[in-house]
């Protein structure tokens, strides 16, 4: 839940919507974290890669070397050779379920 309100605080403050979410690292194994993400903050998660600091690092010196030519390259050579989970949020009530999380913790 306060992934998903801070989610919220940073379009806020950026006044840009953020449509959706990757998580990466060991956290796109966890399968109910990626989940609960994506219903309460009511967008799409993609979950993977794993290894992403270093596969990270190896596009970073592709692109430097010339061997690909920009990032959005790069990122389609992550997309087409490593799994991507993909998460879509359920239909709920946020701002009730937002209110009764307060109430509780206040």
């Amino acid at each position: 839940i306060l992934t998903a309100f801070h989610l919220d605080h940073i379009e806020e403050t950026i006044n840009q919507p953020i449509h959706h979410l990757h998580i990466v690292g060991g956290g796109a194994h966890n399968n109910y974290l990626n989940e609960c993400i994506a219903t309460y903050s009511q967008r799409t998660v993609y979950a993977g890669p794993t290894e992403a600091t270093a596969i990270g690092n190896l596009l970073i010196q592709l692109i430097a070397d010339q061997k690909i030519d920009c990032i959005d390259t790069a990122r389609r050579l992550v997309y087409d050779s490593f799994e991507i989970q993909q998460f879509s949020p359920i239909n709920f009530n946020k701002e009730e379920l937002f209110n009764k999380f307060l109430s509780t913790i206040s």
